[in-house]
């Protein structure tokens, strides 16, 4: 058989594993994507300790070694997609209608958990560019789970859900563009570059953002410019897919010759697509690739995960930065709501909300692994670390939403700060 006859059957197995696993973690209330990372696991260590890698002619060595490996090329298309989603759901004329609060307690949220991640790192004894790998690591919220439990709770359209939804987004924001600029502390383009490096980050991001501005001042402009040019043309859906395709990647490369992570410039490029409000219904096209090709990426994540190679070291690592994970988080939360004056209740529900760790986690552990800066243990724990995380936020939402009063107006569809 010829070698890309072994490559579809690989692809075959490996999607059809990761499909029935999601499907099933879904139906017991877990995330979809323990489901994937899952079928990574099972499939490299099926390849390890069976005869059938040899049979499959599957090296792991070969797929997690070589970044332009077919499998690592999907698995970042997805992501960038997926960051590119995020950013259709994302318009600049919103995120400054959610107001300053949101910023404020996303912004504590971020603080507490990093030096947090930074100190416990120190505490096992690793050194600066690993310190403020894992601290970065442990900062990011789960938006996805919190805007879950959100309609479960039927309170998205409420003060109290769209003060969420705010703090989830300027937390993506935020966490995105730290990422960005803790990468290249840790490891700068080249000796002595560290601050054309930051230089350059905040350059372009501020550059996408005034063009981000500019495009929502001049928004019925630019509408009426694609009406005519839709009647010379005939635009159709289709069309304005394929241009939002070429828009993300275009962003994403030139985030990538900045010395940004390319899910960067996916985001802001559909931050910048959002704007338009013809282009709102690609956002289903875009959600079809996304589940597509995202599963690629989390079961890279799992394929990494060797377990030939872990010791129970990971174990107690893992615990110990879900617990710094959990409480720092939750105090940075609590704290930057009740320094809005917001009711003590509601603060302990703003801040169960950003608990859960996911996506963000799991992308950084795996650019530290690439780079080096975390070993296999500090990987797993990383991982098992964003599960704990995700199946504790649940709880404490419930049980800090039965605390608040139902005739609270946070709990109405009212205008107005929390």
């Amino acid at each position: 058989m010829e070698e890309i006859g072994y490559l579809m059957i690989q692809i075959f197995i490996l999607l059809f594993m990761a499909e029935a696993l999601g499907k099933l973690m879904g139906r017991i209330g877990m995330p979809d994507i323990i489901g994937y990372i899952g079928a990574g696991i099972i499939f490299f260590n099926l390849t390890v300790f069976t005869d059938l890698g040899t049979a499959l002619e599957f090296d792991i060595d070969d797929v997690t070694g070589d970044h332009s490996h077919f499998l690592n090329v999907m698995g970042q298309l997805g992501l960038v997609f997926l960051l590119f989603g995020i950013g259709l759901e994302t318009k600049l004329s919103d995120l400054l209608d959610i107001g300053k609060h949101a910023l404020i307690i996303a912004v504590m949220g971020i603080i507490f958990p990093f030096f947090g991640g930074i100190a416990l790192a120190y505490a096992f004894g690793a050194e600066f560019g690993s310190a403020v790998m894992l601290g970065t690591a442990i900062f990011a919220m789960s938006a996805a789970v919190s805007v879950k439990l959100l309609q479960l709770l039927g309170i998205t359209d409420t003060i109290l859900g769209r003060t969420v939804i705010g703090i989830a987004i300027f937390s993506d924001i935020l966490c995105l563009i730290l990422l960005a600029v803790n990468t290249a502390i840790v490891s700068p383009s080249s000796e002595g570059s560290l601050i054309a490096d930051l230089a350059a980050i905040i350059a372009f991001v501020a550059l996408i953002f005034l063009f981000i501005a500019h495009t929502k001042h001049r928004r019925k402009h630019h509408a009426d410019l694609i009406d005519r040019l839709n009647i010379k043309v005939d635009i159709s859906h289709r069309d304005l897919f394929t241009i939002g395709v070429i828009l993300c990647l275009g962003f994403t490369a030139a985030s990538y010759v900045v010395g940004l992570s390319g899910i960067v410039g996916a985001f802001l490029a559909g931050m910048y697509f959002a704007e338009f409000e013809k282009t709102t219904h690609i956002r289903d096209h875009f959600e079809t690739l996304t589940k597509f090709l995202l599963p690629f990426f989390f079961i890279m994540v799992g394929l990494r995960l060797r377990l030939d190679d872990m010791t129970l070291n990971a174990l107690y690592i893992a615990i110990a930065l879900a617990f710094v994970a959990i409480v720092t988080k939750y105090a940075g939360g609590y704290l930057g709501a009740r320094a809005c004056k917001v009711k003590p209740e509601v603060s302990g529900f703003l801040a169960s909300c950003m608990v859960a760790r996911g996506d963000i986690a799991i992308i950084v552990a795996t650019l530290a692994l690439s780079m080096e800066l975390f070993g296999t243990d500090m990987y797993a724990a990383i991982i098992i670390m964003a599960v704990i995380t995700q199946v504790t936020a649940p709880a404490l939402m419930k049980k800090a939403y039965a605390r608040i009063d139902p005739k609270n107006p946070v709990l109405s569809g009212s205008e107005g700060d929390v």
